[in-house]
């Protein structure tokens, strides 16, 4: 893994209290995964994230989306 971000784990692994190295390790790679299965969650909906902005699906993306269903 790239060492700024195992320079991040440890960073926040050396703050926090009571979360293992591991579970921060597992959300730092999950996070795109969660965003995506959030989005796909809302379907066609704008999703708000705090701190990235609010998500909304293109005009093109939902007409993929649609013939795919």
């Amino acid at each position: 893994m790239n060492t700024q971000i195992e320079d991040i784990i440890d960073q926040i692994y050396n703050k926090s209290t009571g979360i293992s190295r591991e579970d921060i390790n597992r959300v730092i790679k999950s996070q795109f995964k969660i965003t995506q299965e959030t989005i796909n969650a809302k379907g066609s909906k704008t999703v708000n994230w705090m701190y990235l902005g609010k998500v909304k699906p293109t005009p093109f993306r939902l007409k993929q989306l649609n013939e795919i269903k």
